[in-house]
């Protein structure tokens, strides 16, 4: 349960926000009795799309005192990726840390059809170099739409300078498979300024190495990713 003194702190989950997991931030782990403890774990919204920001703010004491504290990063759910390193606001013990969509694609890859979820971890240390965590989880959407490599789309669309079928070319893409739907799909010839065109029947059509005497230059295929 929350203590009421905490609702002073903006953001935190128990003035009003929501834990990013349905079932709340898992119970972490400390490496000492002297380790700092972490009070509450959260954030602001359960969801986020493209072009929005998630804040992360933690609540935490120390058995030592809160000097004893230094402060805490976020990382991914290996603890190999660092988002970034939390903030300590006016009041003691509180710290926070906002997070674009963008920040997430650059750690790792955001392609989906349908949505996923990733999973953050808090770790805090004192001065003696003891730590505390936890991780909590936020759900990544494009509200009914794909995810190309941090881009919501109806569809991914790929160009690739391999000659090979649009079926082979979106499968060397975060294993997407090629959209049926395209009538447009297209592979062309020759030198930027002055491209030959060649129209792909299907999916699994590859193109000729060479189209009225120009070169292959490359396929352009639409994509759709497979989970």
């Amino acid at each position: 349960m929350q203590r009421p003194a905490l609702c002073l702190i903006p953001l935190l989950l128990a003035c009003g926000g929501g834990p990013a997991d349905p079932a709340g931030p898992d119970a972490g782990e400390m490496s000492s009795p002297h380790a700092p403890v972490i009070l509450s774990f959260g954030t602001n919204v359960t969801t986020l799309t493209e072009g929005q920001t998630v804040t992360f703010t933690v609540v935490l004491t120390d058995p030592d005192g809160i000097d004893d504290l230094i402060g805490g990063t976020l990382t991914d759910e290996t603890g190999e990726h660092h988002y970034g390193a939390f903030a300590t606001s006016s009041q003691e013990g509180a710290y926070s840390l906002a997070l674009s969509w963008d920040a997430i694609q650059q750690v790792e890859d955001i392609t989906f059809k349908t949505g996923t979820t990733r999973k953050f971890t808090a770790e805090f240390f004192d001065t003696a170099g003891h730590s505390t965590k936890r991780s909590a989880t936020l759900q990544l959407t494009c509200d009914g739409r794909v995810a190309c490599e941090g881009r919501c789309r109806s569809v991914c669309g790929f160009n690739s300078t391999t000659r090979g079928s649009c079926t082979a070319a979106c499968a060397s893409r975060h294993a997407m498979a090629c959209f049926a739907g395209d009538d447009d799909r297209r592979a062309f010839y020759g030198p930027t300024n002055n491209s030959h065109i060649y129209r792909l029947a299907t999916c699994d059509t590859t193109p000729p190495a060479t189209d009225e005497g120009q070169p292959f230059r490359l396929v352009e295929c639409e994509c759709l990713p497979s989970t």
